[in-house]
C-alpha cells in the first residue's frame, strides 16, 4: 500500500502539486492508523479516519469487557445446562445493568474495556 505521483512512489509527506498523476496502491491488510491524521487535510478523511479508529477501539473494548466480566461472574456463568447457573447470571447481569444504568450487555462490555 502507498502511493506513486508521477510514477514514482513517494511518502504520505510527499507534496502534491497541480497536474500530478495520483495513484493509490491499496492493500487487503493495510488499516487506518492514528497518525494518518497528522497526514490528510480534509475534513472528510479526517473524520472517516476517527470513526474507523473509533470502531476498532469499541470492538476491541467489548472484547475486553467480555472477558472480564466472565472471569467476574465465572461461578454464575451460564455454561452447559445448569438452569439455575443462567438464572442467577442473568439476575447478577441485570442488576449490574440497572446500577450503571446500561442497556445491554454489550454496552456493558464496551464500558469495562
Amino acid at each position: 500500500a502507498g502511493a506513486k505521483v508521477n510514477g514514482k512512489m513517494v511518502s504520505l509527506k510527499h507534496q502534491i502539486k497541480n497536474g500530478d498523476m495520483i495513484e493509490i496502491l491499496e492493500s487487503i491488510h493495510q488499516t487506518p492508523k492514528r497518525e494518518w491524521l497528522q497526514y490528510v487535510r480534509t475534513s472528510k478523511a479526517k473524520n472517516r479516519i476517527r470513526a474507523w479508529l473509533k470502531r476498532r477501539q469499541r470492538e476491541h473494548s467489548i472484547v475486553v469487557g467480555k472477558e472480564m466480566i466472565n472471569r467476574g461472574l465465572k461461578e454464575y456463568n451460564p455454561r452447559g445446562d445448569d438452569a439455575a447457573a443462567r438464572k442467577e447470571y442473568s439476575r447478577k447481569l441485570d442488576h449490574v445493568l440497572t446500577t450503571f444504568k446500561l442497556k445491554d450487555e454489550k454496552h456493558l462490555f464496551t464500558a469495562l474495556g
